[in-house]
């Protein structure tokens, strides 16, 4: 922000929506987590009064369901592999490389994936391989998919804030991530096969 000669703060011009977003996800990484900065913090960081972040892009949960998308948006999701077993484990892997150092972001994936939405970056490869594999409504299967992995990130989350805890919380991921493909297993085998169970 620059004052005039009375000291007032006048609001720098020139932003938009998608560098307050920026600006929040750079706030998001450097902090550790999406729930570490508030929206004065934010408004200070881009020079801006917080009035500005609701007229551009809206209130603090609007700001965090966009910051949320764009890192998604930038994890390196396999956009195929041998096998959907092979996609969902590479899947896994990337997003607990890159949401375990970034506190909230798995938290707030996983719910909006519970309400039956994904950022494109990991929606539309998993539909593809989930749909390719022959399950069944396979845009509802990738947002259980993708829930279900970020449920296990946040486990590891857990384990790795509490210091006493000795466990090894990668150990503990991949375990969940194998029960996940085995239960996906045995529901596409139901299905494949005649077994009243829905996939």
């Amino acid at each position: 922000m620059t004052s005039n000669l009375l000291g007032q703060s006048r609001v720098q011009k020139g932003l938009s929506a998608d560098r307050i977003v920026e600006a929040a996800v750079e706030l998001t990484v450097n902090s550790g987590g999406v729930d570490r900065w508030t929206v004065r913090a934010l408004a200070e960081a881009i020079g801006a009064y917080p009035a500005v972040i609701y007229h551009h892009v809206g209130d603090r949960a609007e700001v965090v369901r966009q910051v949320v998308e764009a890192i998604v948006d930038k994890i390196p999701v396999p956009a195929e592999a041998d096998s959907w077993q092979d996609w969902i484990r590479q899947a896994a892997e990337v997003l607990e490389e890159r949401l375990v150092p970034i506190r909230g972001v798995a938290r707030h994936l996983a719910a909006q994936a519970a309400c039956g939405s994904l950022p494109e970056g990991i929606r539309g490869p998993a539909v593809r391989v989930l749909d390719a594999a022959g399950f069944r409504e396979p845009e509802r299967q990738a947002c259980r998919v993708v829930s279900s992995l970020c449920s296990l990130v946040l486990v590891e989350e857990a384990v790795a804030d509490v210091a006493s805890v000795e466990v090894d919380g990668t150990a503990q991921f991949r375990e969940g991530v194998q029960l996940l493909v085995d239960g996906l297993e045995a529901r596409l085998a139901a299905v494949k096969y005649g077994v009243h169970a829905a996939a």
